[in-house]
Formats: C-alpha cells, sequence, structure tokens
C-alpha cells in the first residue's frame, strides 16, 4: 500500500468509527420520550429579602417547560418583564424547576432586565405576575398572579392577566 492509499482510507476508518459510536441504544433500552402535554405549575414563590435587596423567583411545573417570565407592575404604566430560566429539569420530561434572583437598584435607568429591578419589597401597589410557557415555547402555559390586588392586570391594558393567585405566604 503506497502512502496516497493510506491517507485515502484514513478518513473512511475515522468515519466508520466515529458513526458507529454515535448510534444510541435499542429501542427497548431506550427510556420513552416526554409528552408535550402543557405544563402546570405545582409550586411557585415570589419572595423578597429587603437585607439583601433582592429578589428570588421560582417554579416547579409537572413537565419540561419553554421557560418563563416575571412580570412586575405598580400601575400598568411601567413594566418590567424577566426571563425566568429553567435550572434543572427531569430527564422524562415530569418536571421542570425555574428560577431567577433580581437585585433592587435606586434607580429605573439602571434596571438591566433578567438581573435587576426598580420595585424594592415594600414598594406600595407592587403586582406580579410569575407564568411558564409551553415546552416549544410558544404559548403560556400557567401562571400565578401575586401582590398588592393582582386583578389589576385584568383591567390594565396591557394583554396580561391571571386568574390563579399565588398563596400569600410563597
Amino acid at each position: 500500500m503506497n502512502r496516497y492509499t493510506a491517507q485515502r482510507r484514513s478518513p473512511l476508518l475515522c468515519a466508520v468509527f466515529v458513526f458507529g459510536a454515535c448510534t444510541g441504544p435499542s429501542g427497548e433500552d431506550s427510556a420513552a420520550a416526554p409528552t408535550d402535554a402543557p405544563p402546570k405549575i405545582t409550586a411557585a414563590a415570589a419572595q423578597c429579602d429587603p437585607a439583601l435587596a433582592e429578589w428570588t423567583f421560582s417554579a416547579t411545573t409537572d413537565a419540561w417547560t419553554g421557560n418563563g417570565q416575571v412580570l412586575l407592575t405598580t400601575d400598568g404604566a411601567y413594566l418590567e418583564r424577566h426571563t425566568l430560566f429553567s435550572t434543572s429539569a427531569a430527564p422524562d420530561g415530569t418536571a421542570d424547576t425555574l428560577e431567577l434572583s433580581l437585585d433592587v437598584v435606586p434607580d429605573w435607568r439602571d434596571v438591566v432586565l433578567g438581573a435587576s429591578t426598580l420595585f424594592n419589597c415594600s414598594e406600595a401597589g407592587l403586582t406580579g405576575i410569575l407564568r411558564v410557557w409551553t415546552r416549544d415555547g410558544s404559548a403560556e402555559s400557567d401562571c400565578r398572579a401575586f401582590g398588592d390586588s393582582p386583578e389589576r392586570w385584568a383591567t390594565w391594558e396591557l394583554g396580561v392577566s391571571c386568574a390563579t393567585l399565588l398563596p400569600a405566604d410563597a
């Protein structure tokens, strides 16, 4: 075998090795694919620590999500929309955990979506919605409203409302 022939065979052998190694387990060994059932919130929390000047939001669902969102406002005019990212999901698609922490800043010009908020822990009239998306991220799947008079969301022209309230102690 000359040098040219040896060089031509090497890529072929590599391809056989790589593709052979990439095949998955047989159908009987693999787990069932997760369903596309819309995720429902099984636990949620919206808490603020005044000593740390920090909000924390969390949600646990009964299926994989396409992430989520936290909306915060006092008047329906100034609205913050923060992405609530999945931080842990069950391999079989039966659960997802989403979390977000926001530092409180004193000036709205310093707000960085996903990192900080204007709203302090004792903000008068603060109301919010914590919501999760369907697995493909195309639609809201479930939500929880919280804060002072969360029913006000239905009166604002924001196109967002949520009838399910987060328990006051969450």
